[in-house]
């Protein structure tokens, strides 16, 4: 039984050194983000040009060829589908009381967005129609922009 426990020790000694050189191998998680990246688990979003939200309640939620991106709150940020089956597609993209504007791109109905990846940051530029708070009875247009990394 003591030989057996010597083994073990050694065994678990070998594998505590290991995991340590492994620790100290791999890159700090508050490392800065390389130029055109966002730090994991943050979004930026413009409406009309101006900056008016940044989140770090960020959730992506890959599924095969698409990614769920979901910022913000409940009844407040965006949520899109980006699909990279033949390159980067936006399939939707829903702005939800951001500076006062609500309004959404649908793929197929209006004109697609840009989509554009550097590492772990998407940017997605476009149009959305929709609302604004002050003056829902009338539809309009509004230009976005989101960068947001999962």
């Amino acid at each position: 039984m003591g030989k057996l426990s010597g083994v073990a020790l050694a065994s678990m000694s070998g594998g505590l050194l290991a995991c340590s050189l492994v620790a100290c191998a791999s890159p700090p998680q508050s490392a800065a983000p390389r130029a055109g990246e966002l730090r994991a688990g943050v979004s930026e979003v413009s409406v009309a040009g101006q900056p008016v939200a940044t989140s770090e309640l960020v959730r992506c939620s890959p599924a095969g060829a698409q990614t769920t991106i979901v910022t913000g709150k409940a009844g407040q940020g965006m949520i899109s589908t980006i699909d990279s089956t033949g390159g980067l597609a936006a399939r939707s993209v829903e702005l939800r009381n951001v500076r006062g504007f609500t309004g959404s791109y649908w793929q197929g109905l209006d004109d697609a967005p840009t989509v554009m990846q550097t590492g772990r940051t998407f940017l997605i530029e476009g149009s959305a129609k929709g609302f604004d708070a002050k003056n829902p009875s009338a539809r309009i247009s509004q230009q976005y922009s989101i960068r947001v990394a999962c």
